[in-house]
């Protein structure tokens, strides 16, 4: 199991990778590079993350590799971004694009809503047209049906037959007299 005081890198246990050269020691860091340094490797110790660890030592890596080649360290630093007040005629133009983008979206909803209304007005229509033809259709079979019981039973006792005059019959004429029947 690995000890806080064995996991904390130390200065001298560093060597750059080099392909050309062989490794060398690396300078000792600066107080405050190895105060981070020692913060990142608690932070993965605490965390089980080693992100901040290899980043702090990749940074000390780079710095070391710039003395070393005889370059000044690199300073980062992170700025504020500015912020700049608004002048009152600045606030004025938002204030008043504000109050736009409400009154448009208002009109949007109620236009949206409306629309809404349109629809569900013709769906209740269309549903109520489908429900009287659902009803015709129910009583025209129901008709159909009785008109043929009645057919069949009078031709079971009619002695006179009924020939039928279909499109295929000759002599037969679409529109021509009333049933499209003849009685023989």
């Amino acid at each position: 199991m690995l000890q806080r005081d064995t996991c904390s890198p130390t200065p001298s246990t560093y060597t750059l990778p080099s392909t050309s050269t062989p490794p060398t020691k690396l300078p000792p860091p600066h107080a405050q590079d190895e105060e981070t340094l020692v913060a990142a490797t608690l932070l993965a110790l605490e965390t089980g993350d080693l992100t901040p660890l290899i980043k702090e030592e990749l940074k000390y890596t780079i710095q070391s590799r710039r003395v070393s080649e005889g370059k000044r360290e690199l300073q980062v630093g992170f700025k504020q971004p500015q912020t700049y007040k608004l002048t009152d005629e600045e606030v004025e133009r938002v204030d008043r694009r504000r109050e736009q983008n409400r009154l448009a979206a208002q009109k949007f909803r109620r236009k949206q809503k409306a629309e809404a209304d349109v629809h569900i007005k013709r769906i209740q229509r269309l549903e109520s047209s489908n429900t009287k033809l659902k009803e015709e259709l129910r009583s025209l079979r129901e008709e159909k049906s009785q008109l043929f019981y009645h057919w069949s039973s009078h031709m079971s006792v009619c002695p006179a037959r009924i020939e039928t005059r279909g499109p295929d019959t000759p002599g037969f004429v679409l529109g021509q007299g009333t049933t499209g029947y003849d009685v023989t």
